[in-house]
């Protein structure tokens, strides 16, 4: 300790007695004051004016005493104030309760405040002990003067002939703090077991909370490090955030992709997407009519919602749990939100998705904050279809901005077409690599790699390497599920319920998900219950007889993916629902809007892709449509042939049907010729395109009754199914509406 401030502690009489007698062991010891006896409840103002001394104000210390050491101290000092001997510290066994009654009958202190003692090679506070104790401290009980000041109580000294009875505060301290670890040790033991009996995780156990990732700006994390599994359809879905710097008053983008399931064929393949916010007209109820009966509605935008015009003129969000208002604005939208950012939605002809006046959907442009920090947005059309080309953030330097995302796309050979809004867009395009570049310079690039083997694309394994290409994070691969292979089974006791005969269907009569017999007939109909890999005998099906299986149909009309029986009855079509507890046809009546209409040289396909089923009936060298509305069918609408150069394709021949071949929800034609097919795909407005010309992939005629066609792998292109001499082939459909030339042949079952 320094000469100068130990001799100032010492007089002031706060340096420790040990310290004292180590550092004077000469000193006379007449010359020691002797403190006087501790009267209890003395004020502290009263015993230094006994003494002579004027009241001190109190000087702050900045150590911190140990947690014991002050606990001991001021159970010792309380106790001598009080005037009775101070009892032993308690044990570890037990000692805490005994401790904790102790303390709420003791008489409560105002403020304790520690003396640090100093280093004893010089001056500053000791370091701490390294099994985490500081070494015994002196106390300063902080009293009221009586002139309203707060004073210190002057240091006491040790009378041996007065305290010879008092324990020794070492020994003290040391025995609280074995009973404070006992304490501690069995409160911690107890902890883990109470979670374990309520249902939580074992002691030990790896969980989310012990298992921590640095979370530093030097951490690396996975790109697709928070899979998940839908609860409600079971489809796991990934995401891959792409970083980007942080922009000026936190307003930097979001880029990132994502993969589920259930997402169709996109800018990054089959399954994948890329977030991307805008305003659009609602395909809900099918195709736009791009009028004032549309629905529109914002996505990607927080929750979304359904914009609404106010009579005002504004613009509401409706669904948002926070008010979003907006306006039109340069033939697109503007919105502001609570924090004050503007968004703008498609005020340019770049950021739109139109054909002529029809606009479909309008994109995110720019973001705007409070303090003029900006986002701007840039996109790029090829073939009607609208791509996400570049964001811009941060500051302005010479008219560009100093950060930058770019998007490459190069061409696919998957490319779909797709009239889903109305008007013909084809994506052509798949996204190839993210650049990310700041101040001019590349930071990282994200690049993705497909797997074509597949009718569609499917992203592989997404890279992410250093602006020069030299440093590369480990690539990110991606594997899919084989589709199972397709086996056939022999069932037994189906003799004269063949699905070639007329009138025998596959139909899930009892709703239990298995598909069973179901045969039409004249005099009554009848159904066998699959019971798993056979079929239970016959059972009939009362109700809606009487009609020739040519004037009869199943079909959904209304939409709820359960299909009604439809029966020629005069000159009138009469609906019947299936009672399924019964297993009966019921009567709905007739049919509004389809009188005069033969059932027989009808196609019912949904046209519009509002999931009812309208009808299509030929009329010399045109059509006649009729959509199907909630009240019926509306009235006749005329329509071009589906291909005026062959008369021959024509609604309801035996050889064209219905399907969606290129999986936009629109019902394409396809012809069955002797060597081909012929594709037409729907416009949404009974109106067809010709697509092309597709050769059979099998060598050999066949004829219309020997070919299915549906989506047999469930890759939401339609497949080709071929039946000859007992054996089936089928093969996979492509996205340009043709299919793979290779079959794939079902085994047949052995004997």
């Amino acid at each position: 300790m320094c000469g100068a401030d130990l001799e100032g502690q010492r007089r002031r009489g706060r340096v420790p007695q040990r310290q004292q007698r180590r550092d004077a062991p000469q000193a006379d010891q007449a010359q020691r004051v002797r403190q006087p006896p501790v009267q209890a409840r003395r004020p502290a103002h009263r015993h230094l004016a006994a003494r002579g001394e004027p009241p001190r104000r109190r000087r702050r210390s900045g150590g911190v005493p140990d947690a014991g050491v002050e606990l001991g101290r001021r159970h010792q000092r309380l106790s001598a104030r009080r005037g009775r001997r101070a009892p032993g510290l308690p044990r570890a066994r037990g000692g805490v309760q005994r401790l904790v009654d102790r303390a709420v009958a003791a008489r409560p202190v105002r403020r304790l405040r520690p003396l640090v003692p100093r280093d004893r090679a010089g001056c500053g506070p000791r370091s701490r002990q390294p099994d985490g104790l500081q070494p015994a401290v002196r106390l300063r009980l902080r009293r009221r003067h009586a002139g309203g000041e707060l004073q210190d109580e002057a240091p006491r000294r040790r009378d041996p002939a007065r305290h010879e009875h008092r324990p020794d505060h070492r020994r003290l301290t040391g025995e609280l703090m074995r009973s404070l670890r006992f304490a501690c040790a069995a409160l911690a033991a107890l902890v883990p077991t109470a979670a374990f009996a309520m249902g939580g995780p074992s002691p030990g156990a790896v969980t989310a909370q012990t298992v921590k990732l640095p979370s530093g700006p030097g951490s690396v994390r996975g790109l697709a490090d928070n899979a998940s599994v839908s609860a409600f359809t079971g489809q796991v879905t990934y995401a891959v955030p792409i970083d980007l710097p942080a922009g000026p008053g936190g307003l930097t983008p979001s880029l990132s992709f994502g993969y589920d399931g259930g997402l169709g064929n996109g800018p990054l393949g089959v399954g994948w997407g890329m977030a991307q916010a805008g305003i659009q007209r609602s395909l809900r109820l099918g195709v736009p009519h791009y009028d004032a009966t549309d629905e529109i509605e914002l996505f990607g935008l927080g929750a979304g919602g359904q914009v609404v015009s106010l009579a005002s003129g504004e613009l509401r969000i409706e669904g948002q749990g926070h008010a979003i208002a907006g306006r039109t604005v340069d033939g697109g939208y503007e919105l502001t939100d609570a924090d004050g950012r503007v968004y703008r939605f498609g005020t340019t002809a770049a950021a739109r998705k139109a054909s002529g006046a029809n606009v479909s959907a309008w994109y995110l442009e720019e973001i705007r904050d409070v303090a003029g920090n900006r986002i701007v947005y840039g996109y790029r059309t090829d073939k009607g279809e609208v791509y996400l080309d570049r964001i811009e953030w941060g500051p302005s330097v010479g008219g560009a901005r100093v950060f930058r995302a770019a998007l490459e796309y190069e061409p696919r050979a998957d490319a779909v077409v797709s009239y889903r809004t109305g008007f013909r867009v084809e994506s052509a395009l798949r996204l190839a690599r993210v650049r990310v570049s700041s101040f001019g310079g590349t930071q990282r690039i994200v690049a993705l790699a497909y797997d074509d083997r597949f009718p569609l694309t499917r992203v592989k394994s997404v890279r992410v390497t250093s602006g020069d290409g030299v440093d590369a994070l480990p690539e990110t691969r991606f594997t899919y599920a084989a589709a199972e292979a397709a086996t056939q089974t022999a069932v037994p006791d189906v003799t004269g319920w063949g699905l070639n005969l007329l009138g025998t269907s596959l139909f899930d009569v009892d709703n239990d998900g298995a598909m069973d017999l179901l045969r039409l007939h004249t005099s009554g109909h009848s159904w066998r219950r699959n019971i798993g890999g056979r079929f239970a005998p016959p059972a009939p099906m009362p109700g809606a007889t009487g009609s020739s299986l040519d004037q009869v149909r199943l079909v959904d009309l209304d939409g709820d993916s359960v299909a009604e029986m439809v029966r020629q009855v005069g000159s009138q079509w009469v609906v019947h629902k299936l009672d399924r507890p019964s297993a009966s046809w019921i009567s709905l009546g007739a049919l509004a809007g389809a009188a005069n209409v033969s059932l027989a040289g009808v196609a019912i396909a949904d046209v519009d892709g509002d999931r009812r089923m309208d009808v299509l009936a030929p009329f010399g060298s045109t059509i006649k449509l009729r959509y199907g509305t909630a009240a019926g069918l509306g009235a006749p609408l005329s329509r071009p042939a589906i291909d005026p150069s062959r008369p021959i394709i024509q609604p309801g021949a035996a050889a064209t049907s219905f399907y969606d071949l290129n999986g936009d929800g629109l019902a394409d034609a396809i012809h069955m010729a002797s060597s081909m097919f012929y594709v037409y795909l729907g416009r949404g407005d009974g109106t067809f395109e010709k697509y092309r010309d597709v050769a059979y992939p099998w060598t050999g005629s066949v004829s219309a009754s020997q070919i299915r066609l549906g989506d047999l792998d469930r890759d939401g292109l339609l497949d080709v199914a071929v039946v000859r001499g007992g054996n089936v082939a089928w093969y996979r459909g492509l996205a340009n509406g043709a299919f793979d030339a290779a079959a794939v042949a079902v085994a047949r079952p052995p004997g």
